[in-house]
Formats: structure tokens, sequence, C-alpha cells
């Protein structure tokens, strides 16, 4: 299955973001399986600012009517969101009710944190640090929009316990990232093998 990430340039400004989304759908959307529109990654500049209420529901119109458009030639692809792990109870029931209004698809549960445990860096953590808080905010989400709407999990998935407890705590499907990196194709047969 072939997922596509969807962002803004670094230096568009954030009112002409939907441009580059759009622009971005128009370019892969006959060769992916599902698109995600992230309005979350930490490493764009003022990017978190488009899950504010008023404007990710006009960005959400806009991609709604390109995937309509899209659609016509290409068959439906689903649009999933994705969130972010630093997201307040009430930015999270805002997102969760905007996805449910503009019949979006679904849901990927999470993006890196920035919530750096010391002063050092910048940027997004990600792995195991990011394990927890990914956990709580898929719950959340679950909880929110209910069991109509599919969720990947995503989140410092190191290993086969860490790929079941996603599922227990709603995931539909769950992507992993960090912890193929570090174990390599044995995680995949690892998950299958653990009953």
């Amino acid at each position: 299955m072939i997922g596509v990430s969807l962002g803004k340039n670094f230096d568009t400004p954030n009112e002409l973001a939907y441009k580059d989304y759009l622009e971005c759908m128009e370019k892969v959307y006959e060769f992916s399986d599902y698109l995600a529109v992230n309005i979350s990654s930490p490493n764009t500049k003022g990017l978190r600012a488009l899950s504010e209420k008023a404007v990710l529901g006009k960005l959400l119109i806009e991609i709604k009517n390109k995937q309509r458009s899209l659609a016509n030639t290409f068959g439906y692809k689903p649009i999933f969101i994705k969130l972010s792990p630093d997201e307040d109870s009430r930015g999270m029931k805002d997102i969760c009710d905007l996805i449910q209004e503009h019949n979006i698809d679904g849901i990927i549960s999470t993006n890196t944190t920035i919530q750096h445990e010391d002063e050092k860096g910048r940027g997004g953590i990600s792995g195991s640090p990011l394990f927890k808080l990914s956990t709580e905010k898929l719950i959340e989400a679950r909880k929110l929009i209910g069991s109509d709407l599919p969720i990947i999990a995503s989140g410092g998935v190191m290993n086969a316990q860490d790929f079941y407890e996603k599922i227990t705590s709603g995931a539909d499907l769950v992507q992993i990232y960090s912890g193929f990196i570090f174990e390599g194709p044995k995680l995949v047969k690892d998950v299958l093998n653990k009953n």
C-alpha cells in the first residue's frame, strides 16, 4: 500500500498553503493508494497553525473538492489527516469534528513531537520516546471519532508488543518507521508471528 504525505512548502505562507496541497495532489494522486494531509510536521515553520479550526476547515474544503475532481479520472483515493501528538484536548476535538464534518476518510495518529525532555535539539522526536504520547493521542482520537473511521497508528513502534498495543488502543492499521530502521525486516516477521 502506498500512502503519500502532502504538506506545504517551507516558505509558503499559511494563507496560500492550500495551493501546495492541491498541486501535490495533482502530481501524486494517480500513483497513491491513499493521501496523508500533513498538518503536523514540526520541521515546517508555521505548519501546525493549519490545525486551527477555521484554517483547517477551509483547507479541507479545498482538498475534498480536489479529491472529487481527481476521482473522476483516477478513482477514489482516501484522504487521512495526520495529527500532532502535541495537540491539546480542545484542538483534538476540533480536528476530529472537522474530519467528520468534511467526510475525511481517516486519521493518522501521530506525527513526531516537539516535547524535548532536555533543552537540546530542534525538530521532532520520534522512535521510543514518542510511543507513550502517540498511543495516548490514538486512544483520544478513537474516543472522539468512534469506530466508523479508520485510524492508522504511527509513533514509536519498535517491536511486536508495541504493534499490538497500538491495535488494542484503537488502531486499524499500524505504520512502522523507526522500528524498521533499527530492527530491519525481522520486525515485520516478529509482528506476524506474535499471537
